[in-house]
């Protein structure tokens, strides 16, 4: 089923699942999909505030990357901070933890 505008919280739901449960080999990836599906949601009349983008993101991440989301957001204005600059961190967080492998 599509996302129509109705029943929210349960998209909202599946979204945050959808997210969190795939393997992502680069944040870019991620990042496509999450800029995916928000289009979807402005095409049907729902758009979200930099600030929530932002929010949404940091919740999906993988459970491994908790230590970097607090450091973010105990670092970070997250209701100016840009949609790019954080997708710039979480890119260079990424090929440091790749490093260290």
């Amino acid at each position: 089923p599509f996302f129509d505008g109705i029943n929210y919280s349960f998209w909202k739901t599946r979204m945050t699942i959808f997210l969190q449960s795939r393997d992502y080999q680069f944040i870019s990836d991620m990042f496509t999909r999450f800029t995916t599906i928000i289009n979807s949601h402005k095409n049907l009349g729902k758009s979200y505030p930099n600030h929530e983008l932002v929010r949404k993101i940091l919740r999906c991440l993988p459970k491994s990357w908790t230590p970097k989301v607090m450091a973010i957001e105990e670092a970070k204005d997250l209701s100016t901070l840009p949609l790019e600059q954080l997708l710039g961190s979480l890119m260079t967080h990424e090929t440091t933890m790749k490093n260290h492998e």
